[in-house]
């Protein structure tokens, strides 16, 4: 069976990528959380999928001055003042996330993770090497999955970690993939979108070339983001470790139907 990972948590009933987006997706029977994480401009690795804050948070409210700014130019003490999911004059919702909250919270109730690093659109020295540590520092390197679109933060985190396990993202349809992941990499996983498997959502069948192979080099799959049952349903019978999902009830229900 495959696992059930919540795409930033139970992000269609919380704020995604909070702690009670992955509380809530706990409740609901998630194998698997997926997160996203960046630095501070102090250095602190913090949970939060977008390079601005505005969208999420109150930002505009509470920095006017600098709500154009990226998330890696306020240092964590001011994004600890910020509140997500909120809206004009409110004052309540949750805060935004350090990563060692996180990992603290998902060993105390035996959560398994997903950690993408956001480090393409910017680059963060030393964000690798301090995933890596806050990870082995906990014991968490089994329970743990590092993924991304960065195939040298890939790299990084095998040579800083060996025993933590990588996942390489894809969003295009790629020839070889489960060899170059495997091979160049050294990765254990591969991580598909749904669109590099052909499907697009309005009943367009699975192409499985890519898992198939990465099957017979023993590597695991996780595919994003697949909010159907009928999706649920087929990447089920392919095989695949795991779906990845905005909707963790749905993919509970589905697997243990």
């Amino acid at each position: 069976m495959s696992l059930v990972v919540a795409h930033r948590g139970a992000c269609l009933e919380r704020v995604e990528n909070t702690l009670e987006a992955f509380e809530h997706a706990h409740a609901l029977g998630a194998d698997m959380i997926e997160l996203d994480v960046q630095l501070s401009a102090d250095g602190q690795v913090m949970v939060f999928h977008d390079d601005l804050l505005t969208r999420l948070t109150d930002v505009e409210r509470r920095f006017p001055e600098r709500s154009a700014e990226p998330l890696c130019r306020f240092r964590a003490a001011e994004l600890a003042l910020l509140r997500q999911g909120v809206t004009g004059e409110r004052a309540a919702g949750p805060r935004v996330p350090t990563l060692a909250a996180v990992l603290d919270w998902a060993r105390g109730v035996g959560m398994a993770l997903n950690i993408e690093t956001k480090s393409l659109k910017r680059v963060y020295p030393g964000m690798v090497a301090k995933v890596t540590a806050l990870v082995a520092d906990r014991g968490m390197e089994e329970a743990v999955l590092i993924s991304s679109f960065n195939h040298v933060d890939l790299l990084a985190c095998r040579a800083a970690t060996p025993a933590l396990r990588t996942g390489v993202l894809a969003y295009g349809r790629l020839v070889g993939f489960g060899r170059y992941a495997k091979e160049v990499l050294g990765a254990a996983a591969i991580n598909p979108s749904i669109e590099a498997l052909g499907r697009d959502g309005i009943g367009a069948g699975i192409d499985a070339t890519m898992l198939e192979e990465a099957q017979e080099l023993g590597l695991q799959s996780y595919v994003w983001t697949v909010n159907d049952a009928e999706g649920l349903v087929e990447l089920g019978r392919l095989g695949v470790t795991g779906v990845i999902t905005d909707d963790p009830a749905l993919g509970r229900s589905t697997y243990d139907a």
